[in-house]
């Protein structure tokens, strides 16, 4: 993984999770710094598994702002979303799903990673990384 490919996942990521712009810009600013800690005390750990563990640390940081389930963004903020994009599914999973299940979905599914990397970074079973997984997959399909 790249740097410049960090970089634009960690916003992305938290992107998908809020589908809020500016909790969105705030949390992948501290996942950034935690993302440059990690790798500075552990830089023999793949960058994949350091990059889930900032994330996971910045999406801590701000679960409030998940709780909170509110949605606002402009698509001239400078995601790379096409206007005609409807993001009306993924606004009713995020409704309806918990956080560990959004972010497995989006780390698997959207951002290719495997349910071992995610399992390692996150200190959890594979089992329960693949039942999140399953889980959150079945929300997405139930609402389409």
């Amino acid at each position: 993984m790249t740097f410049s490919t960090v970089k634009e996942s960690i916003p992305l990521f938290f992107f998908l999770c809020f589908l809020d712009d500016q909790k969105a810009f705030h949390s992948a600013i501290r996942s950034q710094q935690a993302f440059e800690k990690i790798k500075k005390k552990y830089p023999e750990q793949d960058e994949t598994i350091s990059l889930i563990q900032a994330q996971a640390q910045g999406l801590q940081s701000f679960k409030d702002f998940f709780a909170q389930k509110t949605q606002k963004f402009s698509y001239d903020f400078g995601w790379m979303i096409p206007k005609e994009l409807d993001l009306n599914a993924w606004r009713n999973f995020q409704k309806n799903t918990s956080m560990e299940e959004i972010c497995v979905v989006i780390w698997t599914s959207i951002f290719g990673f495997s349910s071992q990397q995610v399992s390692e970074a996150l200190g959890l079973s594979d089992g329960t990384v693949r039942y999140r997984l399953s889980r959150g997959l079945q929300k997405i399909g139930a609402g389409l």
